[in-house]
């Protein structure tokens, strides 16, 4: 369990190295803009290995999910499947699988949404893109998830400036981290 949190981790630690290595290489082009340029978007090898790392993140966040599914499992004397969806709908179990249910209800569900996304249907575009944007004080930078990664179409995806792949995977961390501490 604690190798799959260290992987996810790890990841999430390269996801943001990642963001700075863009921002450092992109920073004397940002100088340069003119008042009426207020976004622009990179594609090379470091926006592939972003996504790239997102993916494994998310790979290494279910190995752990699936895993702390077999450590609630213990609490119970009878046989409990060991996989964390099959685990949370098992309606005769009541409480430490509580503790996952409501997480499932939470974040989980969308986070296995992402993960079949990536992993079995398709990256959430065939050039993958980091915009920067220009803000009042500062510049941002983004990597785009789809808001409907069930969708599992490129054509059908939806974004909004509200979701992105650091921020996402920040959030999902600390869901992590909580759900680890309830159970614990």
């Amino acid at each position: 369990y604690r190798y799959h949190l260290d992987h996810a981790e790890h990841r999430l630690k390269e996801i943001h190295q990642k963001y700075q290595s863009i921002k450092n290489s992109e920073r004397d082009r940002i100088k340069d803009w003119n008042k009426n340029c207020f976004e622009v978007s990179v594609s090379n090898p470091i926006t592939h290995q972003i996504y790239w790392d997102f993916e494994a993140y998310l790979m290494a966040l279910n190995a752990a999910l699936d895993l702390l599914a077999r450590v609630v499992g213990v609490a119970y004397s009878d046989q409990t499947p060991v996989s964390f969806n099959k685990l949370c709908a098992k309606k005769s179990l009541v409480g430490p699988v509580d503790i996952l249910r409501v997480a499932k209800k939470k974040w989980v569900n969308k986070f296995k949404d992402y993960r079949d996304c990536f992993v079995h249907y398709t990256p959430v575009d065939n050039r993958v893109f980091a915009d920067i944007i220009r803000t009042d004080s500062n510049y941002l930078l983004r990597c785009k998830l789809p808001t409907n990664p069930n969708i599992r179409t490129v054509e059908g995806f939806r974004y909004s400036k509200k979701i992105e792949v650091l921020k996402y995977a920040s959030t999902l961390y600390r869901h992590m981290s909580a759900l680890d501490k309830a159970v614990a």
